[in-house]
């Protein structure tokens, strides 16, 4: 091969170089375009975690400030149920005392210390009972259904 020949073969060989570099070049410059904006993609999801987190502490402090009137509230119902119930056994021995008679306690009718345990009842039904027994029905916490019978 004559040095001609060898000098051509290098310079295609120079090319074919320039232009994988060239590519390669793109291909770099590319890969730094994504790199950037996956970075601002991250920041904003780094962001957006302390964010919540902060959001998180503040919704855990609040559920921890509701879970405290929770249980002070459920002691305080508590409470003025014995005081319910106490305030009735107190009534009928005044009232044993005095002679007056106060409705009978009907289990029927339910407690008033304790509506979740009240009878419920249809408004004809309702409507048949004598005052006394309406009126003890009621004070017992009882409820009145809408159906017609």
């Amino acid at each position: 091969m004559t040095q001609k020949e060898e000098l051509a073969e290098a310079k295609a060989a120079i090319e074919e170089l320039i232009g994988k570099l060239s590519a390669a070049s793109k291909t770099i410059s590319t890969l730094e375009t994504e790199k950037t904006e996956v970075s601002g993609k991250l920041e904003n999801a780094n962001a957006a975690i302390v964010d919540l987190n902060d959001k998180n502490a503040k919704l855990e402090g609040e559920k921890t400030e509701l879970t405290g009137k929770v249980t002070k509230l459920s002691a305080e119902n508590i409470k003025l149920e014995g005081e319910a119930k106490s305030a009735d056994e107190r009534a009928r021995e005044i009232a044993a005392r005095t002679g007056t008679l106060l409705p009978k306690k009907d289990p029927t009718l339910g407690d008033p210390t304790n509506p979740a345990g009240a009878k419920t009842m249809s408004r004809a039904d309702f409507t048949n009972l004598k005052a006394g027994e309406r009126m003890a029905f009621i004070k017992g916490g009882g409820r009145l259904s809408n159906d017609p019978d």
